[in-house]
């Protein structure tokens, strides 16, 4: 209730500079950091201990983000894995192809990246073990008539150490947009599909 971030842009909007606001009162006072990134998905496991994915589209299904930690509430941050092609040394676990639709961490060793690919029943769940230093495909089990659905996924949300949700949805055809919910109970490491579904559910929160 009385600590938060808030990313803002860089004074010119072209930058890869940004700037990061951090308050411990509830907003009444707020400390600004400037950041090696312009924006992304931002998730704090706790006080210290912060992820943020950054990086845009660079074409059609083309994604190079960049991960980044802190572990000191924000003030400073350091890369722990790009998949941009035109940096040397680039990862490979996490593919270029594709959108990276968001990501979370449990702890500050495992976390996941979803996202969609525009392949008929290519899940694109990536999960690392070490912070964000290697990734690697996650699969999980479709349901019967689904294997030739467009997949998309938003990340996990844990609830504690072992339980979680992953929300689904698996498009057929015009109209038949099904979000399906994926449940963990030994903290990510495999997930049970929901038996039932929402048919055009567009939005899962728990």
């Amino acid at each position: 209730s009385t600590r938060g971030w808030v990313f803002g842009p860089s004074p010119d909007m072209e930058s890869s500079v940004g700037m990061l606001f951090r308050t411990t009162d509830g907003g009444r006072t707020w400390t600004q950091y400037n950041t090696p990134f312009n924006g992304g998905f931002i998730q704090f496991i706790n006080d210290a201990h912060g992820f943020v994915l950054s990086g845009n589209p660079s074409g059609m299904h083309k994604h190079a983000v960049a991960l980044y930690q802190t572990m000191d509430g924000g003030a400073t941050w350091t890369l722990k894995y790009t998949n941009d092609p035109l940096v040397p040394g680039a990862g490979t676990g996490l593919p270029f192809g594709g959108n990276k639709n968001s990501m979370s961490f449990r702890d500050t060793l495992r976390g996941w990246v979803t996202g969609e690919y525009p392949v008929n029943g290519n899940v694109y769940l990536y999960k690392t073990n070490d912070g964000g230093t290697t990734w690697a495909q996650q699969s999980l089990a479709l349901p019967s008539g689904y294997a030739s659905s467009f997949i998309s996924l938003e990340a996990p949300k844990f609830f504690n150490a072992n339980n979680g949700i992953l929300p689904v949805w698996m498009t057929l055809d015009v109209g038949k947009r099904d979000l399906f919910i994926y449940i963990t109970r030994d903290g990510g490491a495999t997930w049970t599909r929901s038996t039932s579904f929402a048919r055009q559910g567009w939005n899962a929160d728990f």
